[in-house]
This record gives C-alpha cells, sequence and structure tokens, in this order.
C-alpha cells in the first residue's frame, strides 16, 4: 500500500470515529496550509499533511476550510485547472465536504459559483466544469446544472451577465430592459444567495461588467462617484472577498473605499 493509501485510509478510519464530523482545527489564517491551497501547490499540501503540520480539517478563524479556499481564491485566481485538481486532491485525502461557508453553501456550490463566473469571464462554457465538478459527488453534469440552477434562483439579468442565456450580451440586454421599462426593477434584485449581478461582477473581479451594471444607477451617483469608482477597479483589480453582515453581503477592502449593499453603493474617499 503507498503512502498516500495508507493516509486516505487513516482518514476513513477518522470519519468512522468521528461520525458528526465535527472535527477541525482553527489556525490562523496566514498558516502555510492555507497559503500552498490558496497558492495552489498540490506538492507542498501534500507534504505538510504528511508530516501532521496540517490537517484536512484546518479551518481558519472564519471557519472556512481548505476546500473553500481551493474552491473560492484558487479560482479567482484564473486558474480553474489547478483549482480543480487541489478540490479534487483533498476530497480524496479526506476534506470534509459538508462544511457550509459564510454563505451556507457546501463546497461543491462554492466550486460551482466559481466554474461559472470563470466561464462567463473568458467566453468559455461551465458544463465542462459542471461535469467535472459533478463527479467528485458522484452526480452527473445535467444533475449538478438542474440543482445549482434551481438552487440559485437567478433572473433573467444574472442569466445574461453569466452566460447561461447567451442569446444576447449584456449590453444589449440592458439596453432593452431599459427601454421596456424593466431595467431598474431587475438591477438590484438578488438572487438566493443574495447576490445582484453588480456584486457578482465585483466579488469576482469582473471589472467590465461591474463597471457596465453600474451604469445603469442614478445618474446623480454616476456622475459624483465615476473618477474614484473607475479608478478604484483599475487599481485594485477587484481582489475582494465577500463579508457577510448581519445575514447580508457586503463587498469591502480592508482600508475604507467601497461597499456594495441591497440598493445602494458606497464610495468613501
Amino acid at each position: 500500500m503507498t503512502l498516500e493509501e495508507n493516509f486516505v485510509v487513516g482518514l476513513h478510519a477518522e470519519d468512522v470515529y468521528n461520525r458528526n464530523a465535527t472535527l477541525s482545527c482553527e489556525r490562523p489564517y496566514g498558516s502555510p496550509i492555507f497559503i500552498s491551497v490558496r497558492d495552489g501547490d498540490i506538492n507542498k499540501v501534500w507534504n505538510l499533511l504528511v508530516s501532521k503540520k496540517a490537517s484536512v480539517h484546518d479551518v481558519d478563524p472564519y471557519g472556512l476550510g481548505l476546500l473553500y479556499y481551493a474552491a473560492y481564491y484558487r479560482w479567482k485566481a484564473h486558474d480553474a485547472s489547478t483549482a480543480l485538481s487541489m478540490c479534487g486532491q483533498l476530497i480524496r485525502w479526506g476534506a470534509n465536504c459538508t462544511w457550509a461557508d459564510d454563505r451556507a453553501n457546501t463546497p461543491m456550490y462554492t466550486m460551482l459559483d466559481s466554474a461559472l463566473v470563470y466561464a462567463a469571464m473568458n467566453n468559455g462554457s461551465f458544463g465542462q466544469c459542471y461535469g467535472k465538478v459533478g463527479a467528485f459527488f458522484g452526480m452527473t453534469q445535467s444533475e449538478v446544472s438542474s440543482e445549482y440552477l434551481t438552487r440559485r434562483r437567478f433572473t433573467s439579468l444574472h442569466e445574461v451577465l453569466l452566460g447561461i442565456d447567451q442569446g444576447q450580451t449584456l449590453e444589449k440586454f440592458l439596453i432593452s430592459s431599459s427601454r421596456a421599462g424593466t431595467l431598474e426593477s431587475m438591477v438590484n434584485i438578488e438572487d438566493a444567495c443574495y447576490r445582484s449581478p453588480l456584486a457578482w461582477a465585483v466579488e469576482f473581479g469582473w471589472a467590465d461588467a461591474a463597471w457596465c451594471l453600474w451604469s445603469t444607477l442614478p445618474i446623480f451617483v454616476r456622475w459624483f462617484f465615476a473618477p474614484s469608482f473607475k479608478s478604484f477597479f483599475e487599481q485594485e483589480s477587484m481582489s475582494m472577498p465577500g463579508i457577510m453582515r448581519d445575514g447580508r453581503p457586503s463587498i469591502s477592502r480592508h482600508h475604507g473605499g467601497f461597499t456594495i449593499s441591497t440598493n445602494s453603493i458606497t464610495i468613501v474617499i
């Protein structure tokens, strides 16, 4: 039996013992295991695990585990291939697939969110990634797609933005919706995960789409904040995590700056 096989067998025995899957070890954000997963360094992650310097059950102070770091942060670095490989290895090594993040998403849904946005930003098809993610959990591509889209409850604007509806571009959809008088009521509607279309674009660093959606805001807001808003996206490259406050999402950066709430944008200069 190989070292990896022995390691996996040991983890399976541990899971049987720990049936409630509550075993975890909290480590600081800057711990080598989180950095290695985020960087996509599979070999270093393996070495940390087998040397007992880290565990697949480790969580950060916010309660987020290794699968979240792989599915969210690695994918946000526009490296879907490495993110998928890292997720697959972590699952094989016994990472907990049921721990939910701050939005009550299990790792599968975090992977699917990232796969969807990555495909949309790169003019690709999310179907292939969905098939690979589904294989981790014993589901077919159609099963994953059906379950995911049903639970997310996207609006028509979400679907155009995220490439689910490829019948027209985002720009054309916004123009036609504006002419029909339906845009204002649509742009701030959140999906089941509390993300408006603009929140999706900001959270995942999609500057072009964010700017396009931002232009649908009332003209006085756009006029007053246009210079700092554009500069912010150019300088920060949109690398911001979503932070839940009072059960609702806000997108912010640590040094002041930028917040998205349900119906408004606030920029602190």
